[in-house]
């Protein structure tokens, strides 16, 4: 065969088997247990406001009912699934990465032509035993922060904390992350939510 054919055809099939991957993505419905009031998002990864991250697939979160509001105790609490194509390599290092691309972008894109100061994410591994969802398979997590400009409400620097959690679910071909942030202290009961909320979630059959 042609070798330029061979290379042609081999090109089509990754792109056929990446646009395969994204449609599974995007078809996959996630079930979230969370209380009243609480708000939902879903789009494509990238996303729009952080072109150059390498992750591809769907994002899907929920907000707090204080989400916007400064005073709240679940001021920009929140939490956020990464449903990834399966060739999507995920580690320590590029969990950072992505997810200062991520939390870069997503300050920027809000605050327009202010000044945006650096943002930096650090995580740690998480060693002690944590309840997760039972459909979860080997599960590597993650305790870290972002050190960003908080751009929605105070538009001033912030650390928010937040848990990282990559795992994989049998029977979908996809890798999983699961993120949950908040400003609070770790001792702070809307970690308690955020963390039953994870143990909870599943994927509708």
């Amino acid at each position: 065969m042609n070798r330029m054919l061979m290379v042609g055809l081999f090109v089509i099939g990754l792109l056929g088997t990446a646009r395969l991957n994204q449609c599974m993505a995007e078809e996959l419905q996630f079930e979230f247990k969370t209380p009243k009031r609480w708000r939902s998002e879903r789009f494509l990864l990238p996303a729009k406001f952080a072109p150059q991250m390498k992750f591809k697939g769907v994002e899907e979160l929920r907000f707090a009912p204080g989400m916007f509001q400064k005073s709240a105790d679940d001021f920009l609490s929140y939490l956020f699934v990464f449903a990834l194509e399966d060739q999507s390599e995920i580690n320590q290092a590029n969990l950072q990465t992505e997810l200062t691309a991520y939390y870069q972008g997503l300050s920027a894109s809000v605050l327009k032509n202010d000044p945006i100061d650096a943002t930096t994410v650090k995580l740690e591994p998480v060693q002690k035993q944590q309840s997760f969802s039972q459909e979860w398979n080997d599960v590597t997590s993650y305790s870290g922060t972002v050190e960003w400009t908080e751009p929605f409400v105070t538009k001033n620097r912030q650390t928010l904390r937040i848990t990282v959690d990559q795992f994989s679910v049998k029977g979908h071909p996809q890798k999983f992350v699961f993120i949950c942030a908040s400003p609070a202290q770790r001792d702070a009961n809307i970690w308690k939510v955020l963390h039953q909320i994870r143990q909870e979630f599943a994927i509708k059959k």
